[in-house]
């Protein structure tokens, strides 16, 4: 079994923002019996060893540096991780309980014992496994930046967030949120969060926002990126209701006849499918959707509209929309229909009705 001491101390020290100088005063050794330490040229007195330990807040096994092996720390790690994928929490949680015994400042220990607790609570409604599992998740956080599988701080805020919502602590729960929702990433939690603590406006404000980055313009790119997969795949059937299943959706923002930007979204969707119909040969539905591209597209462009907030359910949003396909939509299906259309007999039709007043 390999021990670091050595290095350990040294990445120890760092870790907590200390000179060599600084560490040798607090263990009242000189600077060059610490330099020696780090350096592998000898090692602290037996007795240090624990004070070292202390003054780091590790137990005396993570100083010295055990690897795990096999048939140690590792291996109980791995079959915990186990225990909260198969949701198995009364095998798991007594186990992660005597183990952080003899490592209390193990981070993977720590965060498991957590998700244990975390995933009891959820499937009980346990009050106090909630109570269990926010402490874990908090002594984590003090030894975050020893995870071995990199589990950032923001991760285990969100897990105490959460917990704090599922017990309807909701000004917890948001303010946890509201630190951590780096560009309105959680907006859609912290509003539904509002809502249920009666705080409508906040909270429409909140959803809204989060549903014009998330739901609208994210979804729809993924939702195109899945259709492609399906091509890819030879699944032109599930490529095709994927579209349809995106511009269904997209339908529904539309408030009259607006100019408004989902129109333009709708109108280029039309034409991704109407090259799907097209290669299946199927020539009426390829017709028809490009007729629905082209009269979408005229309408975006008689009176484009790119802010959000001319979308159905976005009033308030304040976003504006913006893209890299040009001013004019009907310019760009115009040339769809001359690259990919050339020879079909209502080619020339479609064009007329894309000068059409």
């Amino acid at each position: 079994m390999k021990i670091n001491l050595g290095d350990n101390i040294q990445k120890f020290r760092k870790e907590s923002g200390m000179t060599q100088e600084q560490l040798a005063s607090a263990m009242g050794v000189t600077e060059g019996a610490v330099s020696k330490w780090e350096n592998g040229y000898s090692n602290p007195d037996i007795e240090l060893i624990p004070e070292l330990a202390d003054f780091f807040e590790v137990s005396v096994d993570v100083l010295l540096g055990y690897e795990w092996t096999k048939h140690s720390l590792g291996e109980t790690v791995e079959k915990l991780k186990e225990y909260v994928k198969e949701k198995e929490f009364e095998k798991g949680i007594p186990m992660a309980i005597k183990v952080i015994q003899k490592y209390p400042n193990q981070f993977e220990l720590l965060y498991l014992a957590a998700k244990l607790w975390h995933g009891k609570a959820i499937t009980l409604n346990d009050k106090e496994a909630f109570k269990e599992a926010n402490k874990y998740y908090k002594k984590s956080m003090n030894f975050v930046n020893r995870s071995i599988d990199k589990v950032n701080i923001d991760t285990i805020k969100y897990n105490i967030a959460e917990i704090y919502g599922l017990q309807e602590e909701y000004d917890e729960a948001i303010r946890i949120l509201k630190e951590i929702s780096d560009n309105g990433v959680y907006d859609g939690l912290i509003g539904h969060y509002l809502e249920r603590m009666g705080n409508y406006s906040e909270a429409k404000s909140k959803l809204q926002t989060f549903f014009v980055q998330k739901q609208l313009i994210d979804q729809t790119g993924y939702l195109q990126s899945l259709a492609r997969c399906y091509e890819n795949e030879g699944k032109a059937e599930e490529a095709i209701a994927v579209y349809e299943y995106n511009i269904m959706g997209l339908e529904g923002l539309i408030v009259g006849e607006t100019g408004c930007y989902v129109r333009r979204i709708c109108a280029l969707s039309y034409l991704d499918l109407a090259t799907k119909y097209l290669e299946l040969g199927d020539m009426n539905k390829t017709y028809l959707c490009m007729v629905k591209a082209i009269d979408n597209g005229k309408k975006f462009d008689l009176n484009q509209d790119f802010r959000m907030s001319g979308v159905r359910f976005c009033e308030e949003v304040e976003t504006v929309a913006s893209d890299s396909l040009g001013t004019s939509t009907t310019e760009l299906i115009k040339m769809i229909l001359n690259m990919a259309f050339e020879g079909f007999e209502w080619k020339n039709e479609l064009l007329e009705r894309i000068k059409a007043e």
